[in-house]
């Protein structure tokens, strides 16, 4: 079968045009990739460099179990608590802790999922709490070679997205005031707030108040014991949720 030459003259144009657009894409693609890096590098050195200026400036304690630390910190936390109660064991999966940035040199914000809470107790719902914000600014630091202290002031807020009776039925506001410090080997941080309900005050069941959480850690290394003393009063400071429990964080 013979073939036409102008016919084939199109598509040779059409070969070499793909040809040249393969070429230029193998060409740039490193390049791309090279200047995304650098861009990636650079953004994420300078993001680390601020935040390592800013722990400098306060103490290096450590992070203590089942309170928020005044110090500012970078991580991702998650933790699993377990209650017991009259009615059975309670399993909390996450206790409200989550991803911790620190955008400023003197803020950080912490962003929490929703906890999975779990009962023991049959007549109870299993199910997920309520998804949680906080903001830290911190006032004051010293780190061991200037004082030895700190002073933070939160603003917490919390969404009801608790399935069941395992969240609030409104939305909360947190503001609370920490404050910690440290003497050698042994530091104490503390921390009292009051949680106020956005709406429908009149059928909350309590205005939760938080009671100072002290928390006293020695630091020889390696596992380090720490007393948590932490009390939820209700509007006639009864206490409704306390607790004093013997713990161990890691250094």
């Amino acid at each position: 079968m013979k073939t036409n030459a102008g016919s084939e003259e199109p598509l040779n144009s059409l070969r070499l045009a793909a040809l040249g657009v393969l070429l230029t894409c193998l060409t740039t693609i490193p390049a791309v990739s090279q200047s995304t890096t650098s861009l990636d590098d650079g953004f994420l050195s300078g993001w680390f460099a601020h935040v390592a200026r800013t722990q400098a400036e306060q103490p290096h304690w450590i992070t203590p179990v089942f309170t928020t630390t005044p110090r500012l910190e970078e991580e991702f936390r998650y933790d699993i608590g377990l209650q017991q109660t009259a009615k059975g064991d309670v399993t909390n999966y996450g206790v409200s802790k989550g991803l911790e940035l620190i955008p400023t040199e003197h803020a950080e914000i912490i962003i929490s999922p929703p906890p999975y809470i779990a009962h023991d107790n049959p007549n109870v719902h299993d199910g997920f709490g309520d998804m949680s914000f906080l903001l830290k600014y911190r006032l004051l630091a010293g780190n061991e070679e200037h004082g030895n202290y700190i002073i933070t002031a939160f603003l917490g807020a919390s969404i009801p997205t608790g399935s069941y009776t395992n969240g609030a039925r409104n939305a909360l506001v947190t503001p609370t005031f920490a404050f910690g410090k440290g003497w050698g080997n042994f530091d104490i941080q503390s921390t009292v707030g009051v949680g106020v309900p956005v709406g429908d005050t009149s059928k909350m069941e309590r205005s939760q108040f938080r009671e100072p959480a002290v928390v006293s850690v020695s630091r020889p290394g390696g596992w380090s014991p720490a007393l948590i003393q932490k009390a939820w009063l209700d509007r006639r400071r009864r206490c409704t949720d306390c607790c004093d429990p013997f713990s161990y964080v890691e250094s």
